[in-house]
């Protein structure tokens, strides 16, 4: 009695136990399997940098949810791109139930460096050689090295940033830009000398533009970058027809020294919603009563729009405005690659007391070469007017060029056609070589200054 009793009981723990187990392998197997999503990119090092650098080369964006092997692509262009020394991902479970987390930590090379060399010629006239080479080193966080030199024939300019933390508690980071210019009129534009209808003397000029910039930069939480500047504008003419460089003062010598404060706020509001955008102001002010007469107020704002549209594609609007009341010659001379500034403002440089008034309208649109490459390409156009004109300006060019041909077309108050040739050096940093020629048709400024005939 007590076998049979044993016996049933045991059979029916076995059916209850194999019931237990098929109704949990049917709720397993009716539950899907999570889809992975990116919700960390933390960067051991300069993240500020960094992890933009990591977010264009992986295409990829917090909040994107991974298809199974698709990211492990990703992540190998990572490695391929020799930018980084560790990397390491791992899957974490995240705050929801059955949420896998992909959480990417990038260790940062101690030192990242690269060297860009570029050689050519401009023509029609001289032709004047030009050898120009950049430096770009950053290391740590907050800490940036970058310049680039330049000389063409009489003419040689070099501009630096360096960039440090103030402190290593500290959220100040403290920096100092560099911008020296020189000109020497001898052989500078040796085709004015011999023109009938220009009207300069036969001897020579000497131009000398030496500008610095102590600051301090901070970052407001993840999107905002404050700047705050002192900027120090030295310049001295000796002699000839100075009306070619944007100064007024032929036939003397003149020196001119100015003072002004400068303050930048930066909003980066590109978000994954439908529509991102990027805004910013940047402003100028030398008080007459600091180093002499040479006041000036300078403001510039922008606004960036970025459209949605398909993943390895971009499609953009940018305005920008500026204004400028005072001695306009002094204004907008430190800075001329700080990205706020676009190319036709820089050019027109106004030599006189007064107001003028200039904006800037361009869009780009770019989109990749082939599938999954690295190398898109961007075609970008806009329109820059002021006061008294109004310039196309423009360029087919690649945005990234791992090696390969690139051309620059662009037509501005000079117009330029720069044929560049890009190869990647070999080794881990990444060195490059570059070939250019530079085609400025200047002849035009034997009568006007500007562009146009």
């Amino acid at each position: 009695m007590s076998a049979t009793l044993g016996s049933r009981l045991s059979r029916a723990a076995l059916l209850l136990c194999a019931c237990v187990a098929a109704g949990a392998a049917e709720t397993s197997a009716a539950k899907p399997t999570p889809t992975p999503i990116i919700e960390k990119i933390r960067v051991q090092g300069n993240s500020r940098t960094s992890e933009e650098v990591i977010l264009n080369i992986i295409d990829l964006r917090p909040g994107d949810r991974l298809v199974p092997g698709v990211g492990d692509r990703q992540y190998m262009k990572l490695l391929e791109s020799g930018l980084f020394g560790d990397l390491h991902i791992r899957v974490e479970p995240g705050s929801e139930k059955g949420r896998a987390v992909y959480v990417i930590v990038v260790k940062e090379r101690k030192n990242i460096s690269s060297v860009d060399w570029e050689f050519g010629a401009v023509a029609p006239f001289g032709p004047f050689a030009a050898v120009a080479g950049r430096l770009t080193s950053p290391w740590g966080r907050g800490r940036q090295l970058s310049g680039n030199a330049r000389f063409e024939d009489s003419r040689w300019a070099l501009a630096s940033t360096f960039v440090h933390p103030w402190l290593f508690w500290s959220p100040w980071d403290i920096g100092l830009n560099l911008n020296l210019r020189y000109h020497d009129n001898e052989r500078l534009f040796p085709f004015l000398h011999d023109d009938p209808d220009v009207e300069t003397d036969e001897g020579k000029f000497r131009f000398i533009d030496l500008g610095t910039e102590p600051f301090v930069e901070r970052q407001l939480g993840r999107r905002l970058r404050l700047h705050l500047g002192v900027m120090l504008d030295a310049i001295e003419i000796s002699g000839g027809d100075t009306t070619f460089v944007g100064i007024e003062g032929s036939g003397a010598d003149t020196e001119r020294m100015t003072l002004a404060l400068h303050p930048s706020l930066v909003f980066d509001g590109r978000t994954q919603a439908a529509l991102g955008y990027r805004t910013g102001v940047d402003l100028q002010w030398a008080p007459p009563s600091l180093l002499g007469d040479h006041s000036y107020l300078r403001s510039e704002t922008f606004l960036q729009l970025f459209l949605p549209v398909p993943r390895g594609h971009s499609l953009g609007l940018e305005l920008r405005g500026a204004s400028v009341d005072g001695d306009t010659d002094f204004a907008n001379r430190l800075h001329s690659e700080d990205g706020l500034k676009p190319p036709g403002i820089r050019q027109r440089e106004a030599s006189r007391q007064g107001a003028e008034r200039m904006a800037v309208a361009t869009a780009h649109y770019q989109f990749p070469v082939l599938p999954g490459s690295l190398s898109p390409m961007r075609l970008r156009g806009g329109v820059f007017s002021s006061a008294t004109k109004a310039v196309v300006d423009g360029d087919w060019q690649p945005a990234a060029v791992p090696a390969g041909l690139e051309l620059s077309v662009s037509h501005d108050n000079f117009g330029q056609v720069r044929l560049r040739w890009v190869t990647q050096l070999k080794g881990k940093t990444p060195d490059r070589l570059e070939l250019s020629i530079d085609i400025t048709p200047i002849q035009h400024l034997r009568y006007t200054g500007q562009w146009g005939l």
